[in-house]
C-alpha cells in the first residue's frame, strides 16, 4: 500500500490514500462484520480508559486526528460515523456513559 501511495503521490502530490480508504475503513471498523473481539477492544481503548470510563478528550483527539489524516471536517466524520449501524451504537453508548458520569459526579451511587 505504501508503494502504491508513493507512486500516486509522484503523479499527484495532493493524493491522499487515507481519504480514499476512509469511507470503506470506517464502515468496516464500526460494523465489525466478523464480530472480532480485537476490533471491539481496540475501539473501546480509543475512547475509554482501563477502568471503562469514557474520556471525552480521547474522543476529541480521535476526531481531530481523523480530520487531519483524511482532510474531512470533524462534522463530516461525525456524520459518517452516525450513518453506520455500529456508529449509531457507539454514539448511543457514549451518550449514555457521559450522562451516567455526569449524574454520578453530582450524586454518587450509594455504597
Amino acid at each position: 500500500l505504501g508503494t502504491l501511495e508513493g507512486i500516486a503521490k509522484s503523479l499527484d502530490p495532493q493524493f491522499n490514500a487515507l481519504q480514499l480508504m476512509y469511507p470503506y475503513s470506517l464502515q468496516r471498523l464500526l460494523s465489525n462484520p466478523s464480530q472480532s473481539p480485537i476490533i471491539d477492544r481496540t475501539l473501546r481503548s480509543l475512547f475509554y480508559d482501563e477502568h471503562n470510563i469514557l474520556h471525552l478528550q480521547k474522543v476529541r483527539t480521535v476526531m481531530k486526528d481523523s480530520a487531519l489524516l483524511t482532510g474531512y471536517t470533524k462534522r463530516q466524520i461525525l456524520r459518517d460515523v452516525y450513518k453506520t449501524s455500529g456508529g449509531k451504537r457507539l454514539i448511543l453508548q457514549m451518550t449514555k456513559d457521559t450522562f451516567r458520569q455526569t449524574i454520578f459526579r453530582r450524586h454518587p451511587p450509594p455504597s
